[in-house]
């Protein structure tokens, strides 16, 4: 894509200054985390339930081993 001189989302083909900064491709229903060093993210699904514990702080626990 010619049109973006940084960086282009793959998911979303959004033009963006880096990684970290590139949408959910399903914003409504994804919930958007940004893993150590703000160099890239993961898309989650949206908890549904205010018990659920699956949300950005389970996402660093995951990511640095502790689940």
């Amino acid at each position: 894509n010619d049109k973006c001189n940084e960086y282009l989302c793959p998911d979303t083909l959004v033009c963006v200054s880096g990684p970290a900064e590139c949408p959910c491709p399903f914003p409504d229903s994804q919930l958007k985390c940004v893993l150590p060093g703000d160099a890239n993210y993961v898309c989650i699904s949206k908890p549904e339930t205010a018990k659920e514990v699956r949300d950005c702080a389970w996402v660093m626990k995951a990511y640095e081993g502790l689940i």
